[in-house]
C-alpha cells in the first residue's frame, strides 16, 4: 500500500490517498504516518481518505479492529487539541470498499467523537461536503 499526502491549505481539507492492497500491517504501518502529518494547526484540517485506488480483496477482521482503534485513537487527538467539529470524507467506487467504510462511519458515531463522518462514491460530492461549513 502507498500512501499520498496533500494538504489544500486554503480550503482547509487534507486529501489521503491509499493505493494498492490494503493489509493489517501496511495500515498499522502506514496510519501513524498520516497522524503525525496531521498535527498542529493541520490537525484543524478536515479529511478526504481518497480509497478509489485502495484493493480490500484481503479485508479481514484484524483490519476492521484497526478501523474501530482508528476512530478511537483519531477521537482522541482531535479532542485533545481542539473542541471544534471537524469532517472526514471516505471515498470509494469500491462496493466491498464503500461497505467497509459504511462500517467506520457507523463506529465513528458511536463514539464521542469531534469528526463527522460521510462516505461517497464520487469526488465532487465528498469535497462539497467537507467545505460546507468550513
Amino acid at each position: 500500500m502507498s500512501v499520498s499526502i496533500q494538504f489544500l491549505k486554503e480550503e482547509r481539507i487534507v486529501e489521503v490517498a491509499l493505493s494498492g492492497v490494503l493489509t493489517a500491517d501496511s495500515l498499522r504501518a502506514d496510519y501513524p504516518l498520516v497522524v503525525s502529518e496531521c498535527t498542529g494547526e493541520r490537525g484543524l484540517y478536515n479529511r478526504l481518505w481518497d480509497l478509489r485506488e485502495s484493493d480490500f480483496s484481503e479485508l479481514t477482521s484484524e483490519m476492521t479492529q484497526l478501523f474501530s482503534d482508528f476512530v478511537v485513537a483519531q477521537n482522541k487527538t482531535s479532542s485533545e487539541h481542539n473542541k471544534i467539529q471537524l469532517k472526514s470524507a471516505l471515498l470509494t467506487d469500491d462496493k466491498l470498499g464503500f461497505g467497509f467504510s459504511r462500517m467506520y462511519e457507523i463506529l465513528n458515531s458511536m463514539a464521542e467523537s469531534n469528526f463527522d463522518v460521510g462516505v461517497f462514491d464520487q469526488y465532487e460530492a465528498a469535497i462539497s461536503w467537507l467545505r460546507q461549513n468550513s
